[in-house]
């Protein structure tokens, strides 16, 4: 066998981590997506049924923990508009939230469309104040970015923990 020219060597080591990295981030999409299908997994009552915008908020949650979006994205619309209805901003921007994560796979919305709300959310200065807003808004832009461009949804999960770990609040 010949000598290995070292363009060579460079290109197979820089394969080899590309590989390991796609490896490293697949596993934590599979493993991510098995701890989300072991919630409990009791019924969620028809939106017919619920009036309570915290009860609707809360169903909409569960069908969104269970990866269940498409479910999930009338009981956010509806949630949304009774807390807007009850004055109750920062449940409203809540369920508006989650509701641009739902509308994602539903198609009604484009990836850059959701970029924009993200940014513009993430500025605001009520989402700014409150971890749990400021949390579930990242956790969805790191959500949405590993679908599409794993890569860039690094920012917003690094930016996640720094505020879950500093504030003992994991969502």
């Amino acid at each position: 066998m010949g000598v290995v020219p070292s363009s060579l060597k460079r290109y197979r080591h820089r394969a080899i981590l590309t590989v390991t990295g796609a490896c490293v981030l697949a596993t934590c999409f599979c493993i991510g997506s098995v701890t989300t299908y072991q919630v409990d997994s009791k019924p969620v009552k028809p939106l017919s049924e619920l009036s309570n915008p915290q009860d609707i908020l809360q169903a909409a949650e569960d069908l969104a923990l269970k990866g269940n979006w498409l479910g999930a994205q009338p009981y956010f619309q509806q949630a949304e508009i009774l807390f807007q209805a009850q004055h109750d901003e920062k449940n409203r921007l809540y369920a508006h939230i989650n509701l641009l994560r739902a509308n994602l796979e539903s198609s009604n919305m484009s990836v850059q469309a959701l970029a924009n709300e993200e940014a513009e959310l993430t500025r605001n200065p009520i989402v700014r104040k409150d971890n749990r807003l400021l949390m579930r808004a990242l956790a969805i832009k790191g959500d949405c970015a590993f679908n599409f461009d794993p890569a860039s949804s690094y920012d917003a999960w690094q930016k996640v923990l720094k505020i879950a770990s500093e504030h003992h609040d994991y969502i």
